[in-house]
């Protein structure tokens, strides 16, 4: 159980950056969904050209001063480890799970941090990628008590505090409003 950071700044705008496509589409998607700008992958592509940094081995460090140059105000760094398609006959593939992280541009301060990760292997691995990328953000942003998923339980969120009574009926659902 943690007090968890507001998890988006009015007035904020985002730069995403993943090592899977997969995982950076489904941050991007969230937040233009709930309002935020995000900065297009291709600027920041074209900014690292111009600042000749190696887009293969880009430091945090490098990827916040460009973030900072298109004046953005936070990153989210999403990490995919495992997962991968593996050759028939070569063994288990390593089972998926993804780190997100939004750190504060400015400070360097981490303002949210998740992980989620699968016991066993998806079906689907891109899809699966994409679940646990949104359950990663989930639990990060969760401000109560976090519970597994179990064969017995739907797992989730448990707000610390009772939800304030719904006054109004929002047009468009937003994923933010249901992780909080």
């Amino acid at each position: 159980s943690h007090a968890a950071p507001s998890p988006v700044d009015q007035g904020a705008r985002y730069v995403v950056w993943s090592n899977h496509p997969g995982a950076g589409q489904a941050i991007t998607a969230l937040l233009l969904q709930s309002g935020f700008p995000v900065v297009e992958r291709s600027r920041l592509d074209e900014l690292f050209r111009e600042q000749r940094v190696t887009l293969s081995h880009t430091k945090d460090e490098d990827v916040l001063r460009v973030g900072r140059l298109v004046g953005a105000t936070q990153v989210i760094f999403a990490e995919v480890r495992g997962g991968e398609y593996v050759r028939f006959g070569a063994g288990p593939a390593p089972k998926p799970s993804v780190t997100v992280r939004a750190v504060a541009i400015e400070s360097g301060e981490v303002r949210w941090a998740g992980r989620a990760s699968y016991q066993g292997n998806p079906d689907d691995i891109e899809q699966g990628v994409v679940t646990l990328t949104i359950f990663a953000i989930a639990r990060a942003l969760c401000n109560g008590t976090w519970e597994e998923r179990t064969e017995r339980t739907t797992g989730g969120c448990t707000p610390s505090a009772p939800a304030p009574a719904v006054t109004h009926q929002p047009k468009e659902k937003s994923i933010w409003g249901e992780m909080q």
